[in-house]
């Protein structure tokens, strides 16, 4: 089949055990460009454990048998019940961890920048720095990297300078998918992204999954956030 007929992602006889509960026996699952599928179950049948699975890339993906495969060259963004985040860094430097090289270039140019507007450190050595970042960020193509990061940041009624350590519950969700969506994946899976929002934070998060031109894997115990977004 052509690359348009490829699945992005396939689960082949997926064996995974909690000591000696059967979580998953012998499980197949196929996700499609373009659907927007919902996981469903009861609390402690492994949902998240097959999220993490499949966004462990091609291979056993910590299943105790069975085959996890993944079409080259596509972007997944995987986000857990609890994102991992330092609650010292800005909303601005979280939101662009996801960047991989570009994320450590455009955080040391947003530091130099700062430096130089408050007159700490020695002019003429940040000025030689942030000119030879500028070269590296061009190089890279980061300045769009950097647009999209802005954009995805507005877009959550985020401050980019925050602490994420000052940030509420809702807001770290907000900041999770900030994070996701700020990578241009061509796959999200998001672990019950919706629990325990206020209705204007799950009212954003719905938005902007609509809008997300991407392919969705979803857990969530909230049948209308389910019904609004899921096509299967």
């Amino acid at each position: 089949p052509g690359a348009a007929t490829m699945p992005y992602l396939k689960l082949s006889g997926a064996c995974l055990a909690w000591g000696h509960v059967p979580m998953l026996d012998h499980a197949d699952f196929q996700l499609d460009p373009g659907e927007r599928v919902a996981l469903i179950g009861r609390n402690g049948t492994g949902k998240s454990s097959l999220l993490a699975a499949l966004a462990g890339g091609s291979g056993r993906g910590g299943l105790d048998d069975g085959e996890v495969w993944v079409q080259p060259g596509i972007r997944i963004s995987h986000v857990p019940q609890e994102p991992p985040f330092d609650p010292r860094s800005t909303v601005f430097d979280a939101v662009i961890s996801g960047m991989g090289e570009t994320s450590r270039l455009l955080s040391e140019y947003h530091e130099v920048s700062h430096r130089m507007a408050d007159g700490k450190g020695e002019h003429g050595a940040l000025l030689a720095r942030l000119e030879a970042l500028q070269h590296e960020l061009e190089a890279c193509g980061a300045w769009a990297c950097e647009a999209q990061a802005e954009k995805v940041i507005d877009r959550f009624g985020l401050d980019p300078e925050a602490s994420v350590g000052t940030l509420s519950g809702g807001q770290k969700k907000r900041l999770a998918l900030a994070r996701a969506l700020a990578a241009t994946p061509d796959v999200l899976l998001l672990d019950e992204l919706s629990n325990d929002l206020d209705v204007e934070t799950l009212r954003a998060l719905e938005e902007a999954l609509l809008a997300f031109a991407g392919t969705v894997l979803v857990i969530s115990h909230d049948r209308w956030f389910l019904a609004r977004l899921a096509t299967h």
